[in-house]
């Protein structure tokens, strides 16, 4: 099969699985798709380039200067702030073409496919996630659009108080991902897989901390 044929083959594919997210009530929206499209694309490309290359057995964070590691850091702990996740941030900037200040680097000199290469365990072992300290019987909050479609443009986002009564791991890829269940105020209980990939932008400290409660 041709590059070309490879291309096509993988475009089907991703755009059947966009129509099936349609049909089952999931949209995605189009900021969505379109990186959904690029990197499966970029990580095609790689493949194809170096198709007997290995996977990745060191850490990629190495490849960074200490300052370029610092400015990273720094970025991915004020996209934590914020409840944003780093990657899709970094990833829209590049879609819509925006520079990206202190991290503008990443997209210059590395790219989509080493971006992907980075994983929680990876930064584990330079820095302590703040949401790493998550744990059993903490109050968070939950962002309506795990339970209902709420449109990214003109979205009315709203945040559910829970508590934190269960920890485990998945394993997504070959990699251990921490998840955890959540239960709801008025009873509901949620499954969070990925709390610090995928998951991460759905979720949030209280905004407003019960002063009579434990630190």
């Amino acid at each position: 099969m041709t590059p070309e044929q490879l291309t096509h083959l993988l475009q089907t594919a991703l755009e059947a699985g966009i129509k099936q997210c349609d049909a089952l009530g999931q949209p995605i929206s189009e900021t969505q798709r379109q990186v959904l499209r690029q990197v499966a694309t970029s990580r095609l490309l790689v493949g194809l380039s170096n198709p007997t290359a290995p996977e990745p057995t060191s850490n990629p964070l190495a490849a960074l200067t200490p300052d370029q590691q610092q400015s990273l850091f720094d970025y991915i702990a004020a996209c934590d702030a914020a409840g944003e996740n780093w990657k899709t941030q970094l990833l829209n900037d590049w879609l819509y073409n925006r520079n990206s200040g202190a991290v503008q680097f990443i997209r210059d000199r590395f790219g989509a496919d080493w971006l992907q290469q980075v994983q929680s365990q990876h930064l584990a072992a330079y820095i302590d996630i703040p949401s790493a300290q998550l744990q059993v019987g903490d109050r968070i909050e939950l962002a309506n659009r795990l339970w209902e479609w709420v449109p990214s443009e003109g979205a009315e986002l709203e945040w559910h108080p829970g508590t934190v009564i269960r920890l485990f791991e998945i394993t997504a890829a070959g990699n251990p991902l921490l998840s955890s269940t959540i239960r709801m105020d008025n009873g509901w209980e949620f499954d969070l897989h990925g709390l610090y990939d995928w998951n991460r932008p759905n979720w949030r400290w209280p905004q407003h901390r019960d002063i009579n409660a434990s630190s």
